[in-house]
């Protein structure tokens, strides 16, 4: 079935290399913001000519999604590679590189075919053929494909797909639904997330799948695309746990760092870091800096996440009451729980139970 998918991507991708229609079509998109650009006054082009360049001297350059995919779709995809770029742009970058940027979308890239270099957050690294990263929103970052043979896909997150239902779609792959509402919120740490394809047929279904059903369709099938993603988050999320726990087994004392997020989620409710760490034999200062490793936070802020979802899905039965939900998830009062769903959801638990309830009625 993934060789299968895999010819019709190909097929994709020559089809490109021939015609250059999505290209072709950013670049003209392009060309009539440069013809509007050209309308203002002088004085008005010169001011954002000092903004642009002080914001590319600061690394602050910010990338919109309108000139790479369809304006219908939450979700697009689009294919980059040497061909029918401006001669220009392709020797500036060789000579200075592109400029450094972030986007008003999430991008995950994947290297089809070739390799590409990518700077995120000031580290600069190699992508071959087979890999995949993901940015959020803050990531300051640059991509360069050297020669003509390279080519990268990338798939473009909007910011409007990453609404309550995909969330909920999400529910279960933590490590995506942090690090979109992280990014949403801009109270993440975490700026991107890099994985392999290479050998795991299950993520390169959904790849595959994803790519075609953009391509292919004349209008984008939005619900389609996200249940793609969805399946796709859940094959990455596994392979990042699996990489996690034999990483985790080699620096700790073999116990697979999933083991103690297991245990975490089964004994949230009065449980300590002390205890935890008395537990699987570590001190309390070992187990901190093994969490904040592998989960990139602190014990206290991995408990707040297993609470806050624990009391979402209570408050989805209208039949427990309100007032004895923070106690069951392990917390004092309504008050301090009301104060902590604010700060992470936007809204007390009242009105994430009343709009929970009337999506669903």
């Amino acid at each position: 079935m993934v060789e299968l998918l895999k010819q019709q991507v190909e097929q994709i991708v020559q089809y490109q290399l021939d015609t250059g229609e999505q290209m072709k079509w950013s670049q003209e998109k392009g060309n009539r913001a440069k013809q509007k650009f050209l309308k203002l006054p002088p004085s008005k082009q010169e001011e954002l000519w000092n903004k642009y360049f002080k914001e590319q001297q600061a690394g602050l350059l910010k990338f919109n999604d309108t000139g790479f995919i369809k304006s219908d779709a939450l979700i697009g995809v689009f294919m980059d590679f040497q061909k029918y770029k401006p001669l220009r742009s392709i020797e500036q970058e060789k000579k200075k590189g592109a400029p450094l940027h972030s986007h008003n979308y999430f991008e995950m890239f994947y290297v089809y075919r070739g390799h590409c270099f990518s700077s995120i957050d000031g580290v600069e690294r190699e992508f071959k053929a087979g890999e995949l990263c993901l940015y959020n929103l803050q990531a300051a970052h640059f991509c360069t494909l050297p020669s003509e043979h390279d080519i990268v896909f990338n798939i473009i997150i909007r910011e409007s797909a990453i609404d309550d239902t995909m969330i909920k779609m999400m529910s279960d792959e933590n490590i995506f639904s942090n690090f979109f509402l992280g990014s949403l919120r801009n109270v993440s740490s975490k700026t991107s997330m890099i994985f392999s394809t290479r050998s795991n047929e299950e993520l390169l279904f959904y790849l595959y799948k994803l790519i075609i059903t953009y391509y292919n369709a004349p209008i984008t099938n939005n619900s389609l695309m996200r249940s793609l993603m969805v399946c796709l988050f859940h094959e990455l999320a596994k392979q990042y746990q699996k990489q996690a726990d034999e990483q985790s087994r080699k620096e700790s004392k073999g116990i697979p760092i999933s083991e103690i997020l297991t245990y975490l989620d089964q004994n949230y409710r009065n449980i300590s870091l002390q205890q935890t760490a008395e537990h699987f034999y570590y001190s309390p200062r070992s187990l901190s800096n093994l969490l904040q490793k592998y989960t990139n936070k602190k014990f206290s802020q991995i408990l707040q996440e297993i609470r806050l979802q624990k009391a979402c899905n209570l408050l989805k039965d209208p039949n427990i009451p309100l007032e004895s939900i923070p106690q069951i998830v392990g917390y004092s009062d309504r008050h301090y729980l009301d104060k902590l769903f604010r700060n992470v959801y936007g809204v007390s638990i009242l009105k994430y139970r009343k709009t929970y309830c009337q999506e669903y009625e």
